[in-house]
């Protein structure tokens, strides 16, 4: 039963392999990163703790248990009683509940929700989806028949909206982007076929308005990828132009600026994938540069995943 707790929250087939698995844990853990939320209100950080913590753990289910029997059920007849044959169905043994994994600490009532809905997530997925995005593919995937479950709710994108308007720092409107993004990219990355995605990709403006808000407090190669993303990714979704050209732009910029930071690196391959045709030769010898030179840090695991997703 763990096992099929953990491939729900993963939105992993029952048949997925190690290669899946580790891949699937790489794109969501990415998506809680610990530095999105150093500047944010403490309990998002916990979230998003909590959120990592269950990955972990079903991360680690998935590696060291191996699958499930499939339990054959005979759809034959019962045998006569009493000359008399039985109309009757046997009961189904109870469902054996599965206990959730023991928090690292204690979080508020938001945070259990948010985790709540993280568990609902992996179930639609699991139900929803019937194609499985390997390459990049976004188009691949069927639209959700269920609204997905996203990190930040409307109140609390409201609420780093109106702290970045009262106190408009680089922090504070960064954080803002950041949420905005998060938002989307779950959607991006899990339903970009879904009619949910296909109407709030309306909303990658406001991570880019948040993200030039920043730079215009600080001029940071970082800051400038992450806004090359959000341009690229909408005119993914919308097919504007202008915005991809302004996009691709800014991600070279950013790569002249800093090109020794594995982050400008890494956001400057996925921008590349987000172009039509998309450059996926390109983006591979990226990654593989952030590979190479930088072995040890978070960006290189990373690389290697998107190298998998988008690479034939």
């Amino acid at each position: 039963m763990r096992r099929t707790v953990a491939l729900e929250l993963l939105a992993l087939p029952a048949d997925a392999s190690t290669d899946e698995i580790a891949a699937a844990h790489a794109r969501l853990v990415a998506l809680y990163r610990p530095e999105r939320y150093l500047d944010g209100p403490p309990e998002f950080a916990a979230q998003a703790a909590e959120k990592r913590a269950l990955l972990a753990d079903a991360l680690a289910t998935l590696m060291d248990t191996p699958a499930e029997p499939v339990e054959l059920v005979d759809y034959r007849p019962l045998p006569p009683a009493r000359g008399q044959e039985r109309t009757s169905v046997p009961e189904a043994p109870p469902t054996v509940a599965v206990p959730r994994p023991k928090p690292t600490r204690r979080l508020p009532p938001a945070a259990h929700v948010a985790l709540l809905g993280g568990l609902i997530l992996g179930l639609y997925l699991l139900v929803s989806l019937t194609n499985v995005r390997t390459r990049g593919d976004t188009a691949a995937l069927t639209p959700l028949s269920a609204l997905v479950p996203l990190p930040y709710t409307a109140a609390q994108l409201g609420e780093l909206e109106r702290q970045a308007a009262a106190a408009p720092t680089v922090e504070a409107w960064v954080t803002l982007g950041n949420a905005w993004f998060d938002n989307l990219e779950t959607l991006r990355e899990t339903a970009f076929a879904s009619p949910q995605y296909q109407q709030a990709a309306a909303d990658w403006p406001k991570a880019s308005a948040a993200y030039r808000r920043a730079l215009t407090l600080q001029d940071d190669a970082v800051i400038r990828s992450d806004l090359a993303l959000t341009l690229v990714f909408y005119a993914q979704a919308t097919n504007e132009t202008a915005q991809r050209a302004e996009g691709v732009r800014e991600a070279e910029r950013a790569r002249a600026a800093a090109p020794d930071v594995p982050l400008v690196l890494l956001n400057y391959g996925l921008a590349l994938t987000a172009l039509d045709p998309p450059q996926h030769d390109q983006a591979a010898q990226t990654w593989r540069d952030i590979i190479s030179r930088f072995p040890t840090t978070p960006e290189a695991q990373r690389a290697q995943v998107l190298l998998e997703l988008y690479v034939p």
